[in-house]
C-alpha cells in the first residue's frame, strides 16, 4: 500500500446499482441488526405499530441521507488533499500510527 501508486494494481470496478445496492442490504448483517434494534426499540405495540415503523423509516431515511452526504463529501476532500503519491503516503502512516496508539486504550 505504501509502495505503490495510487490506482496501478487496482482493477476498475463498475459501482453497483440502484438495484443491486437494493439487493445487498438483504444480506449486509449491519442492516439486520440497525432494523431490528429500531424495531424493537422505538416501536410501538399494537394499534400504534404501524405509524411508529413509518415514523422509524422517515427518521432512518433522513439521518442515513445525511449522513452518507457528509461522508461523501468527506471522501471528496480528502481525495483532492491526498492527491500526490507523497501526501498519501504521508496520510497513511499517520493513520496506521493512531490506529496502533488506539492500542493502548484496548489493553490498558
Amino acid at each position: 500500500m505504501l509502495s505503490k501508486p495510487h490506482g496501478e494494481s487496482r482493477t476498475k470496478g463498475k459501482p453497483l446499482t440502484l438495484p443491486e445496492a437494493a439487493l445487498f442490504q438483504l444480506i449486509n448483517p449491519k442492516a439486520w441488526i440497525i432494523t431490528l434494534t429500531g424495531v424493537t426499540a422505538f416501536t410501538m405495540p399494537g394499534e400504534g405499530f404501524i405509524a411508529s415503523c413509518v415514523l422509524l423509516c422517515a427518521c432512518f431515511a433522513a439521518i442515513g441521507t445525511a449522513c452518507v452526504s457528509v461522508w461523501a463529501g468527506f471522501g471528496s476532500l480528502v481525495k483532492s488533499l491526498i492527491a500526490k503519491e507523497a501526501d498519501r503516503k504521508a496520510m497513511n502512516v499517520g493513520l496506521g500510527a493512531l490506529m496502533l496508539g488506539s492500542l493502548y486504550f484496548v489493553i490498558r
